[in-house]
């Protein structure tokens, strides 16, 4: 991965990740034309986005705490 990081010196990423077929487990990255894989996890489970097509749809109101859902 092109980040180096420390407990000193994070790195914080804005991830933007959308599919319209499938569920998808994240393991590779890329940036600036290079591509590697490298284990970055939630407590040991793999950043997952998934298709929602036909399925509701929910947003979070972070103002009020809940989710809402969205049409």
């Amino acid at each position: 991965m092109p980040y180096r990081v420390s407990a000193r010196d994070p790195e914080v990423l804005l991830v933007t990740a959308g599919t319209c077929t499938c569920d998808c487990l994240w393991y590779h990255w890329s940036s600036q034309g290079r591509i590697g894989t490298v284990r970055i996890d939630d407590c040991g489970r793999p950043f997952r986005t998934s298709a929602i097509k036909g399925l509701p749809r929910y947003t979070y109101d972070a103002l009020n705490s809940r989710w809402e859902h969205y049409s």
